[in-house]
């Protein structure tokens, strides 16, 4: 499995949790423009692969989709680093993940995190915080079974196409010109 098609997986699951998580695929790096100076986009080059936005509070939280026993490259720790740094004036945090349930684990700890701030400052109470974390619970258990029907879905309409068949020689030839 490549790492895009985890971001792909953990995307389609986070997208579902939309009353408690804001999430989008950060595209980054540089390129040059046309006097052929660099430009950088999105967060930075070595920035996380995706960016969330956890409720109450809008903490934030970047995750790096990998695959399993792949380390980050040095560009991508220097920007873990420089994240961890200002952490706590951010309310943020970078998490490194390996599958679905690893981002759906950084997400629900975010936000009991959050909810756990929010009780603290009187807008809520402690019994409610546990209500609202254990509806994120519910929550997810359902994106999660929702994004699997689709994804099997998806392989069932895929292997149900017919094969291409390859040009003849003839034809082949004549798209040559």
């Amino acid at each position: 499995m490549r790492e895009q098609d985890i971001q792909s997986q953990i995307l389609n699951v986070l997208r579902r949790l939309d009353s408690f998580v804001w999430v989008e695929r950060n595209n980054s790096g540089k390129l040059k423009d046309e006097t052929g100076r660099p430009i950088t986009y999105g967060a930075g080059i070595g920035s996380a692969d995706i960016q969330c936005s956890v409720g109450p509070l809008a903490l934030l939280l970047w995750l790096e989709a990998k695959k399993p026993k792949k380390k980050q490259e040095p560009h991508q720790l220097a920007w873990a680093a420089r994240q961890a740094q200002v952490a706590s004036a951010r309310l943020g945090n970078v998490f490194k993940v390996h599958s679905v349930d690893d981002a759906v684990t950084a997400v629900l700890h975010t936000y009991r995190w959050g909810l756990d701030l929010y009780a603290d400052a009187g807008r809520m109470t402690q019994a409610e915080a546990k209500d609202a974390y254990e509806k994120a619970v519910a929550l997810v258990e359902v994106a999660k079974a929702q994004a699997s029907a689709k994804e099997e879905a998806r392989r069932v309409r895929k292997s149900r196409r017919p094969k291409r068949q390859p040009l003849p020689p003839s034809a082949r030839a004549a798209t040559m010109f």
